[in-house]
């Protein structure tokens, strides 16, 4: 039984990752201040990256006002085990307040963190570096 779970989680997480975009089509990114963390986003299609010392997919996002949330299921090796890491990445870009949340039920719960927006990753340095990574 525990194998068939584990297929299944397997399957909806391959479907929830997006294949085909193109993190060159980004143009947001809210993240972290002194650093390369945060979520990259191309605000037409709602395709979504984590951002760091790589680019990788999440769940695609929707917008709800200035609010982006991505939903993302994945199956995760910790050693030799596999596990289901269930986070919601929210990222509210209001410019008063902006912020970066996760919501992982298994690890703690909410995180919220104070965030920077980029709006303009084309012709910002910082954000053209984060389209630069490699994939994960």
């Amino acid at each position: 039984m525990k194998r068939v779970i584990i297929g299944m989680t397997a399957i909806v997480a391959t479907i929830s990752n997006p294949a085909l975009a193109e993190p060159a089509d980004a143009n947001l990114w809210v993240g972290l201040e002194n650093g390369r963390d945060g979520v990259l986003l191309d605000e037409k299609t709602g395709e979504a990256w984590l951002t760091g010392t790589c680019l990788k997919p999440i769940a695609k996002a929707t917008q709800t006002g200035t609010v982006w949330r991505s939903h993302t299921v994945e199956l995760v090796s910790i050693g030799r085990t596999k596990i289901v890491l269930d986070q919601t990445f929210t990222l509210e870009t209001q410019s008063a307040a902006p912020s970066l949340m996760v919501e992982s039920v298994d690890r703690g719960g909410l995180q919220s963190f104070p965030a920077i927006v980029e709006t303009a990753c084309q012709s910002s340095a910082k954000c053209r570096a984060l389209l630069d990574a490699p994939a994960c």
